[in-house]
């Protein structure tokens, strides 16, 4: 790493709020990102479903029911409703996925918000205004929210998936997922522990039956595709890990370590908990540096693999 980049990552460390901006304003008068509840949360049911529009309007417009969905996407599904999307336009774009949860065996532990919801939207902002900082790629400063089986998802070369112990995705998300690895997407898992970690290899069975999690070592060129990360930086110190380390596991093509990386496991950790509250002083600085160089070199790598 060149020391103007390290440097730009510190200073992004300590000077949150200026990342953030208005968003650490909202932050600081006590306003949190909306959740899905009542009215909307129902609607979120019913796209989960992919109702198709009775007619499909242009991408991004407002359709016929846009009162209770919101926007459309150019297949006619519905945008997640009081969510921003903002159409591809060639920028790099951060997609959160959302899903309709399940309990996992263990129960649920608190119902503060829906799981895919978790470090919505500080993570993605955070993260983004960084990736403009240090490298040449053009993007968008936050993200979007949308379905895995959403065909919109083509167009977006990384997705994000928060705690995978709820997710239980239906046969037309397993096959649109399982499309857009094959296409050259990358999905990142992260924000749960390793009691969840079997669930989530059965849900990836179901999506690319031929792949298995391998662990990953540190070696391997996602830590090293922007940041050089050396394998003793990947402890980050997560609440999660407190009774067992972070563990990072990766699915690849062919089960070949060697060849393209589709996706990355993050058992144990909470990445996204370290860059929500960056701006808030809430964690060590060197913990959210190595939380910031993690998310720069996902994003990056899939950019480039």
């Amino acid at each position: 790493m060149s020391g103007s980049a390290r440097a730009v990552l510190v200073a992004a460390a300590l000077a949150g709020g200026a990342l953030s901006g208005a968003l650490a304003r909202e932050r600081a008068r006590g306003v949190r990102p909306p959740a899905l509840t009542g009215a909307t949360h129902a609607a979120a049911r019913a796209r989960s479903a992919h109702t198709p529009a009775p007619s499909a309007p242009a991408r991004g417009a407002a359709g016929p029911l846009a009162g209770a969905w919101g926007p459309r996407t150019a297949a006619g599904l519905p945008q997640q409703p009081g969510y921003p999307f903002t159409p591809y336009d060639g920028r790099l774009m951060f997609v959160r996925v959302y899903f309709e949860e399940k309990v996992p065996p263990h129960g649920r532990f608190y119902s503060r918000e829906p799981a895919w919801h978790h470090d919505y939207p500080y993570s993605e902002t955070n993260l983004t205004s960084i990736v403009g900082d240090v490298s040449y790629a053009r993007v968008l400063r936050g993200g979007n929210v949308i379905a895995a089986g959403d065909p919109e998802l083509m167009r977006f070369p990384v997705a994000w998936i928060a705690e995978p112990g709820y997710w239980v995705p239906d046969e037309r998300e397993c096959a649109n997922l399982r499309a857009y690895l094959q296409k050259g997407g990358f999905l990142i898992f992260d924000d749960f522990s390793a009691e969840d970690l079997p669930h989530l290899e059965e849900q990836m069975r179901r999506i690319v039956p031929e792949l298995r999690p391998i662990d990953l070592d540190g070696s391997e060129p996602i830590f090293h595709s922007f940041f050089d990360i050396p394998p003793e930086q990947l402890r980050l110190g997560s609440y999660r890990a407190r009774r067992e380390p972070e563990r990072y596991l990766g699915y690849f093509e062919g089960n070949d370590r060697t060849r393209r990386q589709v996706a990355v496991v993050d058992s144990n950790n909470d990445i996204g908990e370290f860059m929500e509250y960056n701006d808030t002083g809430f964690s060590p600085v060197d913990d959210r540096n190595q939380a910031f160089k993690l998310g720069v070199n996902y994003l990056l790598y899939a950019l480039s693999h």
